[in-house]
């Protein structure tokens, strides 16, 4: 597992990032933005808590799924803590991934997430991404969206 330095790495390159446009399949910010997995991986990648660093840049095209699969998962009665990853999607496959950013007072919830929002397929290039209003943002909850999957924690493979 990681420790409380490299949480608090990936939520300061998440939070660095905010405003960046999402462009679909962009999985470096030299892309001019990022889509949700491509955000994901790079705060991971920034952070150093990078399971794929010895194939760095080739599996930086993960998608959201494969970052679920990827993953430690959560226990439902263990808090999450920033640096986590939430997941939304329908059984049990991922089609969006955000960064925890904060830590609530219960098991199961969150405070707050970082990600790529109101990007899809049509956004291909930033004045895509202006004209939508999509781009990374802050949300307060990780109930922005009612597809919650669940949440994992990312680890360094030895």
């Amino acid at each position: 597992m990681i420790g409380v330095a490299a949480r608090e790495r990936i939520v300061v390159v998440a939070r660095g990032l905010v405003g960046l446009p999402y462009v679909w399949g962009a999985n470096t910010p030299e892309a001019g933005g990022l889509d949700c997995s491509g955000f994901a991986q790079w705060c991971l990648h920034v952070a150093g808590v990078d399971p794929w660093a010895s194939q760095f840049p080739a599996k930086l095209d993960m998608t959201a799924q494969v970052l679920w699969k990827s993953c430690a998962p959560v226990d439902v009665g263990e808090h999450t803590l920033p640096g986590d990853l939430a997941f939304y999607g329908a059984a049990d496959v991922a089609s969006h991934v955000v960064v925890v950013s904060g830590i609530a007072g219960v098991p199961g919830a969150v405070a707050g997430v970082i990600g790529a929002s109101k990007g899809d397929a049509g956004c291909k290039t930033p004045a895509d991404a202006m004209q939508r209003g999509a781009r990374i943002k802050v949300f307060p909850t990780h109930l922005y969206r009612k597809d919650c999957l669940g949440f994992r924690r990312p680890y360094l493979r030895a």
